[in-house]
């Protein structure tokens, strides 16, 4: 009978582990706070067993609790580290980009220098009355006169976003009190 049984739950041990399609959910790792705290209780609750002769258990829970928290204080260090270099290597990768973005931008400025003018329209609001002037001055600054005159269209500065809906103008243009007032038109806050 004995035999019987052990067979039986052999047999049942054995199809219910062949047959189970229940899939274990990835564990995640524990953080530096969770392991100070476990390897400080350890080392704690040893250290204070070994210690404490007349009375080891509780020579062993005082010394779990302090070594638990002189443990988390560890961990929290080693996560704020952890945090900190991170931080840094992002702003250095942001920085990297930067750079990257302003060597790219000062070399299609000097291909671009090589190049015939072409007619850019860039968003003006009625708001701004100096282009007529600034139009001006640089055609009459002597260098690329041409270029500036043919740059600068009476239709450009009129009209900027004939058939052009790339950019949406930013009706808040020289509004302190709205989102990003020096922009003519409207960016991403992110």
């Amino acid at each position: 009978m004995k035999t019987i049984h052990s067979y039986t739950t052999l047999t049942l041990l054995l199809a219910f582990i062949i047959s189970s399609s229940v899939q274990a959910q990835q564990r995640r790792p524990w953080s530096p706070q969770a392991k100070g705290t476990a390897i400080g209780a350890g080392v704690g609750g040893a250290a204070g067993a070994i210690i404490n002769k007349r009375n080891r258990v509780v020579g062993g829970v005082i010394g779990g609790l302090a070594g638990g928290a002189a443990g988390y204080g560890v961990g929290k260090s080693v996560d704020n580290r952890r945090k900190t270099n991170a931080r840094i290597a992002a702003a250095e990768r942001e920085a990297a980009e930067a750079r990257r973005e302003a060597a790219l931008a000062r070399q299609e400025a000097a291909s671009a220098a090589n190049k015939p003018a072409v007619v850019v329209n860039r968003p003006v609001v009625a708001q701004r009355k100096a282009v007529p002037a600034a139009v001006g001055a640089v055609a009459g600054a002597g260098v690329g006169a041409a270029l500036a005159a043919t740059a600068f269209s009476a239709q450009t500065v009129s009209d900027p976003y004939s058939g052009n809906a790339l950019f949406l103008s930013n009706t808040h243009y020289g509004d302190q009190s709205s989102a990003y007032p020096t922009s003519e038109v409207r960016r991403k806050s992110w």
